[in-house]
């Protein structure tokens, strides 16, 4: 017998491992740091290993950037908050 390794929100019948379907107005994701000095990131790997990360650098002045993969030293991109 398999595993099922998806989840579903608002749906049961989606193919992707991770599916949010909702008929509200808006539609959001949050990622909340209660940290003072932390990251709010998200990491993308690739057999385990991080390839890219995005997120707000709390250390630099909470700017969000795109890295490659380390977050505090490899940035490709950076936009200035507004």
């Amino acid at each position: 017998m398999g595993v099922n390794t998806q989840v579903d929100i608002g749906t049961t019948s989606s193919s992707e491992a991770l599916y949010i379907e909702t008929s509200a107005t808006s539609t959001a994701i949050d990622l909340n740091n209660t940290g003072t000095t932390l990251d709010p990131k998200i990491n993308f790997q690739i057999s385990g290993t991080s390839k890219f990360s995005i997120g707000i650098d709390n250390s630099y002045a909470d700017k969000f950037k795109i890295s490659n993969p380390a977050f505090e030293t490899n940035t490709c991109l950076t936009i200035n908050k507004i």
